[in-house]
């Protein structure tokens, strides 16, 4: 890119406002759920897409590396018998042993993921470890079928069953438990407008650790690749036009909303800058999630490389 020459290029990056760094998580069996599992083959996938990784679960205690980045993640336990199989979707803290037992199969399949992500981990483990109060009604019934054996539990949750039983069986019990989320409360967000000036900011004094530490959980390795090259591109073009650190929004709309739980788009005007456009703007798009205001995207115009 350094001899390129006349070339007007745009970024485009991937960001949040907190550093996700990969873990270790660790999922061990229930002495119940090794029980009623005697028999059955047992495994996790990390996702639904034919290139996730699938871990044996035959020992009651594995231990997965999350190269997601993210606070709580979406996995999918496999149980096969030796004429069928479950997928069952279950949740796991990164900074928690996570027990497979009757609750984790509860909470993997009636809690709405798109609208956890919107709570930071503490909260999201709070209602978690909540989920046998708010479902007072209903968890008896669960649990009896539960412990008559567990392929019985699968077929008696599978929409296999017939969509009119699943439903009879799980939404009075999914909308609890939606409510309940709905009603926690976190701290107030970085305003849009804070949060972009401190972005520039950033680059202006090329603080490096600030701007990496903002990358949005759950990016892609291509998307944290683009914005770790991208910064000394950033730098470089923000001195050749003075560093400026004043602008202007000039356009606020409401972004797409696909995979994300609310995100807003920015246009601003870079003001009292060197360079040689009349007019260098700035794209930014908002998501929250995990508790926190993160970049998802933004671009820049006017961007030459001699």
């Amino acid at each position: 890119m350094k001899n390129v020459s006349k070339c007007i290029a745009s970024i485009l990056l991937l960001l949040p406002t907190t550093i996700f760094a990969s873990q270790e998580v660790v999922i061990e069996k229930s002495d119940k759920f090794t029980e009623l599992s005697k028999g059955l083959k047992v495994s996790v996938r990390t996702g639904p897409t034919k290139n996730a990784k699938i871990y044996d679960f035959s020992t009651n205690k594995i231990t997965i590396t999350d190269e997601h980045g993210a606070p709580f993640q979406r996995y999918y336990l496999q149980i096969a018998s030796a004429d069928k199989e479950w997928a069952k979707e279950i949740i796991t803290f990164d900074d928690k042993t996570n027990i497979i037992d009757l609750n984790a199969l509860l909470f993997g399949q009636l809690v709405d993921t798109s609208e956890l992500k919107k709570l930071d981990s503490a909260h999201a483990f709070s209602l978690y470890n909540r989920l046998e109060n708010i479902l007072s009604e209903e968890y008896s019934a669960f649990e009896q079928v539960y412990n008559d054996g567990l392929a019985d539990y699968l077929n008696y949750m599978s929409i296999d069953a017939g969509f009119e039983n699943y439903i009879a069986r799980t939404e009075g019990a999914g909308d609890k438990l939606t409510e309940s989320l709905k009603e926690i409360k976190l701290p107030p967000l970085v305003e849009h407008q804070q949060l972009i000036s401190e972005f520039i900011k950033a680059v202006n004094q090329k603080d490096k650790t600030w701007l990496l530490a903002q990358q949005r959980p759950n990016s892609s390795q291509r998307d944290s690749g683009i914005y770790a090259r991208g910064l000394n591109v950033l730098f470089e073009y923000f001195d050749s036009i003075g560093n400026p650190t004043k602008f202007n929004i000039t356009r606020e709309t409401q972004g797409r909303s696909y995979d994300l739980n609310s995100n807003k788009h920015f246009i601003v005007e870079l003001l009292e800058h060197k360079g040689r456009r009349d007019k260098i703007e700035m794209e930014f798009m908002f998501v929250d999630s995990y508790g926190g205001r993160f970049i998802a995207e933004y671009d820049i115009t006017g961007v030459r490389f001699r």
